[in-house]
């Protein structure tokens, strides 16, 4: 069984006894790294893969820097943002992502 509708700090109960714990404190991201579609018309389906694992995985945050264009993933080291760039290509193929 998946479950579809919960979220990293969701607390599952039976709905007649609902219980609603303090969501965990995740330490903020100390990394950063560029990724960019290679593709243009890939663009905004990158932006919301990325938003949708940044959503999901709380250690993620993402952000769009306007002066340069480009879209930075902030993750808490190397192989943290190799994960998510590994699954961004998975979801567009070779050619969607850096």
């Amino acid at each position: 069984m998946k479950l579809r509708e919960t979220h990293t700090g969701d607390t599952l109960a039976d709905k007649s006894r609902p219980v609603k714990l303090s969501p965990p404190d995740f330490p903020d991201p100390v990394t950063a790294e560029c990724i960019r579609s290679k593709n243009k018309g890939d663009e905004e389906k990158m932006a919301q893969a990325s938003r949708g694992c940044t959503r999901r995985t709380p250690t993620l945050a993402r952000h769009f820097e306007e002066s340069t264009r480009e879209h930075l993933v902030h993750g808490m080291g190397d192989l943290h943002l190799e994960i998510l760039v590994e699954r961004l290509k998975k979801r567009f193929g070779r050619r969607g992502a850096c």
